[in-house]
């Protein structure tokens, strides 16, 4: 018995190769051949028509390029990278690059690279090039301007009133004045601005005033012979800071003391209530509370919720507590057994009741003769199939590979689908089953691989 290819009968009783006449079918066997020569000639010829040309012409300048018909890449439209380059730039809608380019100096044309991946050329030789430069340098300089201090001129990109900070430095007495004495060490100096009162920073940091702690006098640093500074900034004098020390004054506290206090207090700190952070006895969990909280149980939220439980929104009876979960696994598994009771008495429970009850032919065939005769292989995506039923472990669902039985032209048709007959049924794995669903072969975005030819509805 020859095998149907592609699954479905062809009409007619001429070779699909040579034209030549058929020999009558044997029982329910259909032919679509004359000879197995002529089957392995149609083979050939698909898988010609499927390969790539041997070669083909640059898509830029027409040279013949060849294909390398060994690998299963893309076929070669551009023949070397200037091709590219002018075909990339013609694709971005930018200006291909000119013949000739006149020079920035002297005008003359300079020959370009037309297919070269370098830039235009701009400047024809190392002369104007360096005039190029040195105009650019003067560019760069700026104006000449004249010192208000010293009167020499200058280059300057922005306008200066002068030329260094030399001359800045000394030019602000004259704006702001003459020299006037320093109020530390009477010693003269240019101000360099007008609130300056100080010839230095040393002047000006021995002038600091401070107010002592205890008895709130201004004061100013000490200066010993040697010409050092005192570090005195709270008191004024030892005898202020041993009588804030006797008064127990918060300024007289030391760091030790301050720090030991912190201490006392954090030690002390929730002795009346119960501790703010405690850790749940089922999870470990730890968890932080606030002061005015009621006072915790021993165990977090979710334990909690785990410990009362769930009741049953069908039977209800006490569950294992889920966020997901609103019924036990006896009212699911009820349930399931009831949709599929329902899906069952309103579709059919096998074939011979789904197909009558939407009017199409029925005939009594086994399933394991469509799947010997399709070699237990699915006709939509020529992987073998399970001979064992087999189910998914998460679930109650088949496992893909499950072999099944499809109808080419669907049963959802009624009265014009050719219904259970022995050219309209395939075999077909659980997945494509599925994706296949209730659709024509026609119609369907996944034709048969094992024909070029469409299905044939009779």
């Amino acid at each position: 018995m020859d095998r149907i290819i592609g699954g479905c009968a062809r009409e007619g009783n001429l070779c699909l190769v040579c034209g030549a006449e058929l020999p009558a079918p044997v029982g329910l066997a259909v032919r679509a051949y004359c000879s197995t020569e002529c089957r392995e000639n149609r083979r050939q010829a698909i898988g010609r028509s499927r390969r790539k040309p041997a070669s083909l012409p640059c898509v830029v300048c027409g040279v013949s390029i060849s294909q390398n018909l060994g690998s299963g890449g893309r076929v070669k439209e551009l023949c070397s990278q200037p091709c590219k380059t002018v075909w990339k730039r013609a694709r971005e809608g930018k200006q291909p690059k000119p013949s000739t380019f006149p020079c920035l100096v002297c005008g003359f044309q300079i020959p370009q690279a037309v297919k070269s991946r370098a830039r235009t050329v701009t400047l024809c030789s190392k002369e104007c090039r360096l005039s190029r430069n040195r105009s650019r340098q003067k560019a760069c300089l700026g104006k000449k301007q004249s010192c208000s201090r010293c009167g020499v001129e200058f280059l300057s990109r922005w306008k200066k009133l002068f030329c260094s900070r030399t001359c800045q430095h000394n030019g602000r007495g004259d704006i702001h004045g003459d020299s006037i004495p320093c109020e530390r060490c009477a010693k003269p100096f240019k101000q360099s601005h007008r609130r300056t009162r100080f010839c230095s920073r040393a002047c000006a940091k021995s002038a600091a005033v401070f107010r002592c702690l205890n008895c709130e006098v201004e004061f100013k640093k000490k200066i010993y012979k040697s010409g050092a500074y005192s570090c005195q900034t709270k008191y004024c004098s030892r005898d202020c800071a041993f009588e804030a020390r006797r008064l127990k004054k918060k300024c007289a506290e030391r760091p030790l003391e301050v720090a030991n206090k912190l201490a006392t207090w954090f030690l002390s700190w929730g002795d009346d209530c119960w501790p703010a952070i405690k850790k749940c006895q089922d999870c470990g969990l730890v968890r932080r509370w606030a002061k005015d909280a009621p006072r915790p149980p021993d165990c977090c939220q979710k334990c909690a919720r785990q410990r009362q439980g769930r009741r049953c929104s069908s039977c209800e009876v006490t569950m294992p507590w889920s966020a997901t979960r609103r019924v036990c696994d006896n009212c699911r598994d009820a349930n399931l057994r009831e949709s599929r009771r329902k899906s069952k008495s309103k579709y059919g429970r096998n074939h011979r009741q789904r197909t009558r009850s939407r009017g199409a032919p029925y005939t009594a065939i086994r399933n394991s003769s469509i799947y010997e005769r399709d070699n237990w292989e699915c006709q939509i995506c020529c992987r073998p199939l399970e001979k064992v039923w087999k189910r998914v472990r998460r679930g109650d669902r088949p496992s893909p590979r499950a072999r099944t039985i499809d109808h080419v032209i669907p049963l959802a048709r009624g009265k014009d689908s050719p219904g259970h007959v022995w050219h309209n049924l395939i075999a077909c794995c659980h997945e494509c089953n599925s994706a296949k669903c209730d659709k024509d072969p026609t119609g369907w975005a996944c034709p048969l691989p094992r024909s070029s030819d469409s299905f044939a509805i009779p």
